[in-house]
Parts: C-alpha cells; structure tokens; sequence
C-alpha cells in the first residue's frame, strides 16, 4: 500500500477527529445516564435519582481549542475576533455549543471537500477539522461554558513568561540577573544564585517564585508607566489563585485588568 501524501492541516484534522471520536466512545455512558439518571443509594438507605452532566472541563489553551472546536488564536468562550482580542472595553457575544454545531453541520452539508469544508469553518472562527464533536448531544451541556480558567499555562506559562522575555528590552544584557543574584535572601522566597538566564525547562512552581520578585528588580531602571502596567498584571494573576471569588474579589480582578488596559500603551510605544 502507498503511503498517502497528507499536508500538515490534513494530520492535524485527522488527529481531531480521532480525539473526538474517541471521547465520545468513552463518555457515550455518560450521554445516557444524563437523559434517562442513575440510581444512587445513600448512606441512609434512600435511592436517589441523579443526572450526571458534562459542567467542567479543565485544559491548558491548545487542549481549549481542540475540545470546543475553536480556531486557534480565537477565544473559546467568546466570539471576538483576533484582531479586536485587545479591545477590553467591547462586550462580545458569547460563543454558544449551538452555533459551533451550526456551523459545522452548515459547512459539512454545503461543501464536497474536506479543504472547502475546512475554510467555510474558519470564517466563522470554527476549527473545521471535526465532523462530529464528542459533546454534541450530551443534555444540559454547553462546552463552551464548561471550560474554565487554567492559571498555570494561560498566566504563569504564558502571560508571565512573556513578561520575562520584554524586561530583555529595558536592560542590559546579564542585568536582570545581576539583580536578581543581588536579592538578600528572604524566608518563602526562592534565592536564584544564578540568575534567570540559565534555567532550563522552567516548572510553574518556578515561574511562581519569578513572580514574586520581579517587580522589585525593574524598580529604578524602567519607566513608571511599565511599573504599573506590571504590576497591574502581577495583581491580576495572584488575585486568580484565590480558591473562591464573591462580587468584591471580581471587582479588584476588574480593576487589575482595566489598570494594565490603561498603562499598556507604554510597552507599545518603547517598542516592545
């Protein structure tokens, strides 16, 4: 047998496909207990009727995408587009499980093949690599609302680590970690002895200790605006890490948000 010629797109549909069709295989079980409820006896002798539903699903961005069948570069709760992704002030329509298979089906019913397909999806910020989501179906469910924040890769693996990288155009080169190595040592706080430059793969539990003490090493070199759009951030991602939210905590999470929308335009303006 010949080896078929794919392009990198086609693996890439393939390989979500297979995911897809995988999890709906394993979690078919589940779709049925849901409609029809499984009884559970409790400790007290009483059987109870109870509805599993699909209310949560815990992933880093890419995994995100893949799940709710959404563009990559987009947003998988809402339907703003990539280029207006800075614009904090618009309110953009939610992204809903009936419009994702609308427009799957639409395209699936309307297109010959799979690149045609593929491209009537993406207009509509749709993956289009997968036919049937595993997800289609289940009651009650709503995949874009069932995914949830991941502070680890979105804020720390991401949002922190490309705070890292831009302090690279406020110094010198080997100044952050000349800084860095000059910290006193202080009890809960990691001491780098070395600096940043050499790490490796660096873990989230690292990235954590880098957080707490970066602000204090751009004191005095870089400007005030930069100062506070930092730390606008840095508050934003140490108020996510709180175990519950109430009104109060949201607003202070608003606020962060809003201050770093306000100071951002310092880093476009140095370039960065």
């Amino acid at each position: 047998m010949l080896k078929e010629d794919l392009s990198d797109r086609e693996v890439s549909a393939r390989t979500q496909r297979l995911f897809h069709e995988s999890l709906a295989l394993i979690l078919d079980p589940m779709k049925e207990a849901g409609k029809s409820g499984i009884e559970i006896v409790g400790g007290d002798g009483g059987v109870r009727m109870v509805y599993p539903v699909l209310a949560c699903y815990v992933a880093d961005y890419p995994e995100q995408c893949l799940v709710t069948c959404t563009k990559y570069g987009t947003c998988p709760k809402c339907r703003v587009r990539a280029g207006d992704l800075a614009e904090h002030l618009e309110r953009w329509e939610d992204r809903t499980q009936d419009f994702t298979l609308h427009v799957i089906q639409e395209a699936h019913e309307s297109t010959q093949s799979n690149h045609a397909f593929r491209t009537k999806c993406m207009k509509e910020d749709v993956s289009g690599g997968v036919f049937r989501p595993f997800w289609e179906g289940f009651p009650h469910t709503d995949i874009h609302l069932s995914i949830t924040p991941d502070v680890l890769h979105q804020l720390f693996q991401g949002v922190f680590k490309h705070m890292v990288e831009w302090v690279d155009d406020f110094m010198e080169p080997g100044e952050l970690d000349e800084r860095i190595r000059c910290l006193p040592p202080c009890y809960g706080v990691r001491h780098f002895k070395q600096g940043w430059s050499n790490l490796g793969q660096i873990s989230g539990k690292e990235r954590k200790q880098m957080a707490r003490i970066l602000l204090g090493c751009m004191i005095g070199k870089v400007p005030l605006g930069v100062i506070r759009c930092y730390r606008a951030l840095l508050d934003f991602i140490h108020l996510a890490q709180y175990p519950s939210h109430d009104d109060h905590t949201l607003g202070y999470l608003d606020a962060a948000l809003t201050a770093f929308h306000v100071n951002k335009g310092v880093l476009l303006a140095l370039g960065t």
